[in-house]
């Protein structure tokens, strides 16, 4: 049975303080509902979509909370945290926090150049950027936040991998088809396109290659198409998880087939 409460200006106050007290705010609009045969007492109804609220991190007067069982527990720190990593992914991108103890003299210039001249070849960069200063394009590709240089402009540029131990590749030729032989192995340490060329040269050593002579000029190309290869593996270093120190990505060649690994997880969606 429904018995209601008095409601009086104090009670519609401490509801509204009571919702002040989340973050981030929700619009809850109370909803006040005259119980009949019961003196005036009335119901105090607050409704919202509690999925669309699920995955948000919110607290209260502070602190967060989580419920475990039929408890409300103070929420511990790390798990906050990954709740709101999960939410404002952006908020915490690694590639966007700071490079600290680098400076712009420690990017390859040349790579630099290198990109800029692909970036309007391509399209994807207005040809204006050939006559600005590297830092000037550094900027407005999101390389440079408030004059420093982020984490992202060290993957893609530095001349050192510095202690940057996520910046490598692992190549490996295998002789058949599994892992009990390989013929050749090795790591390499580098940036975005250190690594890129060095797994490119590695597909040319291993892989079959075919010529022939077409309109006076010769023709190569490896079974596996280079343009597949080189898609593929660009996906692999562009899409990988570099917040993960110690990971790298993988290039392995067996006689029947070529496989590329990178670390990480799906999307939260997928």
């Amino acid at each position: 049975k429904i018995i209601g409460q008095d409601v009086t200006d104090a009670t519609r106050r401490e509801i509204a303080q009571a919702l002040s007290g989340l973050e981030p705010t929700i619009d809850i609009k109370p909803e006040y509902i005259d119980i009949p045969e019961t003196n005036g007492k009335q119901l105090v109804v607050m409704s919202f979509n509690g999925w669309n609220f699920g995955d948000k991190p919110f607290s209260y007067n502070g602190r967060p909370y989580y419920r475990l069982e039929s408890s409300t527990k103070v929420m511990p720190r790390d798990l906050f945290e990954n709740r709101l990593r999960a939410h404002r992914p952006i908020d915490f991108s690694w590639e966007l926090q700071e490079a600290k103890g680098v400076e712009i003299v420690d990017l390859d210039e040349n790579r630099i150049n290198i990109g800029i001249r692909a970036g309007v070849d391509g399209g994807r960069l207005n040809t204006s950027a050939l006559k600005e200063t590297q830092n000037k394009v550094l900027e407005k590709l999101g390389l440079i936040n408030n004059g420093k240089l982020n984490n992202a402009a060290i993957v893609l540029f530095s001349k050192e991998p510095y202690n940057y131990t996520q910046l490598k590749i692992r190549l490996a030729r295998f002789a058949g088809t599994d892992k009990n032989e390989f013929i050749d192995n090795r790591q390499v340490n580098g940036n975005f396109f250190d690594i890129l060329d060095a797994a490119i040269d590695f597909c040319f050593k291993h892989l079959n290659l075919n010529g022939k002579i077409s309109d006076l000029k010769r023709k190569e190309k490896l079974e596996i198409p280079i343009v597949a290869l080189r898609e593929a593996l660009v996906n692999a270093l562009a899409h990988r998880d570099y917040e993960n120190l110690g990971t790298s990505v993988g290039l392995a060649i067996y006689d029947d087939r070529v496989e590329i690994e990178n670390p990480g997880r799906l999307p939260k969606e997928l």
